[in-house]
């Protein structure tokens, strides 16, 4: 989910600037005039800038999403205020070669009807239309835009008709006429744990108690599970009296806390420590970010907190075991999650003032309303709102199980303080935010269930395997302190859905879907070298390190895989799971038998290409994608190649190449004794199209992967 938002908001802006560019005059919105406005301490405010206004049009305007701000610089102006290192003018005066001087009339008019696709690639220019719009600006002496989105006050840059990759917010400081128009506030640091950040709390925890639940909205905790161990918050003389309570009785309602270890804990609970844990623990000893989250608990008037090195006895491992099988449920039905999103490790603490500053120097800009008022508007990198991927929570792959089972998150941001549920999101900057959906960064696996409920009952396809596949997805790209824990740290996610859906789990894979997800792949990265310890069968993406995603997730919206026809047969699969305890957990062994076109190649696997020979050419190559970097393989030798065996999982039809598995004989030896041979997967690849298929007329034959 790392980058999603801005790339959304780009294609949105492009789309808008080339509808608009159809009815609206050059001119329609260019200003010179310099305001005298107030403009924030923090902001750049050089003279090159200021020559730009804003001005916004009727919010009622019929089909207006963005509007155009022309500015006034010339080529050479813009020039040098860049070298004034005006920071806006350096973004205008950067792109494609060639596009900081105009080009003559002729050598444009020979390049709009050029095959140069990356020339107009670069500038969103794939119709003649286009590139004929394109050639009026590039001859304009002022060829410099600011596209604003009316709906978020998004900004984005074109410069001779190129789109920036830069994207900006505007922010307006609280009483600014311009805070009319630009909804995200000015981000202001304060302390995480002030009375007015318990108070939103308390007051999103009781909308969600007395109306999200009522109407079935978020989750109804109603269960009679309650954790082995909990935390009990006893207060006496202004000292918080901690400890840990063996087995509550009754009705419980408590915490979860969300945080980085950061290393070893030097406080926990082991064999040699529970009897003195239940006597009582001294609150100064605590790590700072158990001590904030103790101080979290009481203030929402809560007594119980459950906190894994406290709750769970660390050097047993039966009792490891046993507590991870209980994980799915001891999140769901807390009341409540704290994340400690901003805390490096335990000893940091998270209701520290926050520090938080933008990626580069943010611009001021004048903004004109309709009606002659004037305000300032702050424009921001959007990057510096990133911070689900700068927050460190949020590149730990445990955390990421403990958020997406929890049915209410507080999350203590480096930002700000933030609310998830099931219905809503919220938070105390007064920013506005979306409505859950599948794929979000913070999403609950109860907001997607409800989602993915309400799609079934209007008819629509669920979105199922997109959910999984996106949790694979931001999963796979998140750190773990020790690799073996790569299938604990994913299995009360698998366990919750499993006993919703009836599925079988086959090593992180699920049967009703297993063919088509057989398409994993690396992103593109460099691999990782393959574990030497077992961890998964090679067909599962468990099996290796590193980002994974599967080229079908996005199939909706994708032609190519949504004309493919999947001709590989499943004849049968198992996993053993590693310890019965936790069938969802750390597997054993596997194995995978399919039936389908098995066609040897020569694969040079550094260069990542594939050789076939057949009667109709010489050779037919194609791309493929490593799992991991195999022992024995040379790094940066692009003639290094090894025969291999291609696995058609999708056939060649129409336009659209084959696509598979590669895999490389394990065993010289039949497998059994009807003659089923041993194969182990390697990668990833897709065949160049051919007149013919290369796999056509192949014979199909049976084939078992480990």
């Amino acid at each position: 989910m790392d980058d999603i938002p801005k790339r959304q908001l780009a294609t949105s802006l492009k789309r808008q600037y080339i509808i608009s560019q159809r009815s609206d005059k050059p001119t329609a919105w260019l200003r010179s005039l310099h305001l005298a406005t107030e403009i924030p301490d923090d902001c750049h405010r050089y003279k090159h800038c200021q020559r730009i206004t804003i001005q916004p049009p009727f919010r009622n305007s019929a089909n207006v999403y963005t509007f155009r701000v022309y500015l006034p610089h010339t080529r050479n102006e813009a020039a040098q205020a860049a070298r004034d290192n005006c920071p806006l003018f350096q973004i205008f005066t950067t792109g494609p070669p060639d596009d900081t001087k105009a080009c003559s009339r002729r050598q444009l008019i020979r390049q709009i009807f050029s095959d140069t696709e990356w020339f107009w690639y670069h500038r969103s220019c794939s119709q003649v239309s286009e590139r004929l719009r394109y050639l009026y600006k590039s001859m304009s002496r002022r060829p410099f835009i600011m596209l604003v989105d009316e709906v978020d006050f998004g900004v984005s840059l074109f410069n001779f008709g190129w789109a920036s990759d830069w994207q900006g917010m505007a922010s307006a400081r609280q009483g600014d006429i311009a805070a009319g128009y630009a909804p995200w506030p000015i981000i202001r640091n304060g302390i995480a744990g002030s009375d007015e950040a318990y108070s939103a709390i308390q007051g999103w925890l009781k909308e969600c108690n007395t109306s999200h639940r009522s109407n079935g909205s978020c989750q109804d905790r109603t269960t009679t599970f309650t954790p082995t161990r909990l935390i009990e918050i006893g207060f006496k003389e202004n000292t918080y009296l901690p400890k840990l309570a063996l087995n509550p009785k009754g009705p419980v309602s408590w915490c979860c806390l969300s945080y980085c270890w950061g290393g070893d804990q030097l406080v926990k609970t082991t064999t040699a420590t529970i009897e003195s844990r239940t006597k009582g623990i001294v609150f100064a000893d605590l790590p700072k970010t158990l001590q904030d989250a103790l101080i979290v608990t009481a203030k929402m008037g809560m007594q119980y907190i459950w906190i894994d090195c406290l709750c769970i006895i660390q050097d047993d491992p039966e009792d490891l075991a046993k507590e991870l099988s209980t994980m799915s449920s001891i999140y769901k039905y807390a009341d409540i999650t704290i994340s400690a999103s901003s805390a490096h490790g335990v000893s940091n603490g998270f209701l520290q003032e926050r520090t938080w500053q933008p990626v580069s120097t943010p611009f001021a800009l004048p903004l004109q309303t309709s009606d002659s008022k004037t305000g300032t508007v702050q424009i921001t990198d959007y990057n510096s709102y990133d911070f689900e991927n700068q927050d460190p929570v949020h590149s730990r792959a445990w955390i990421f199980q403990e958020q997406i089972l929890s049915a209410r998150v507080v999350d203590f941001s480096s930002m700000m303080v933030r609310w998830h549920c099931a219905t809503i999101s919220r938070n105390n900057a007064g920013w506005p935010e979306p409505e859950p959906e599948v794929g979000d960064g913070l999403m609950s696996m109860f907001s997607a269930l409800n989602i993915m409920g309400r799609q079934s009952q209007r008819g629509e396809e669920s979105s199922s395997e997109y959910f999984w596949s996106w949790i694979v997805q931001e999963f796979s790209k998140r750190n773990l302190s020790f690799a073996g824990d790569k299938l604990l740290a994913v299995s009360a996610i698998a366990q919750e859905l499993g006993e919703r859906s009836k599925d079988q789990y086959l090593a992180r894979m699920w049967k009703s879907n297993l063919l088509k997800t057989l398409l994993w792949m690396r992103e593109a990265k460099s691999p990782m070298k393959r574990s030497r310890r077992y961890r998964a069968p090679s067909w599962s993406w468990a099996s290796i390190d590193g980002e994974v995603d599967f080229p079908s997730r996005f199939a909706a919206d994708d032609d190519d895989e949504r004309r493919s026809r999947l001709v590989v047969q499943l004849v049968e699969c198992h996993a053993k799971s590693e310890n019965s305890l936790t069938p969802y957990g750390a597997v054993r062994s596997g194995s995978l038998k399919l039936k389908g076109k098995l066609r040897w190649a020569i694969w040079y696997y550094d260069a990542e290409e594939l050789v076939l020979h057949d009667k109709f050419r010489d050779e037919i190559t194609g791309t493929t994608r490593k799992d991991a970097f195999e022992d024995g393989w040379e790094e940066n030798m692009a003639d290094r190649c090894m025969d291999i065996w291609c696995l058609e999982v999708f056939e060649q039809t129409g336009m659209y190449a084959s696509r598979g598995l590669l895999l490389t004989e394990v065993s010289t030896e039949p497998a059994s004794s009807d003659g089923y041979h041993c194969f182990s997967r390697l990668g990833y690849f897709k065949l160049f199209l051919t007149k013919v298929s290369v796999l056509q007329g192949v014979e199909h034959r049976i084939v078992t992967i480990i």
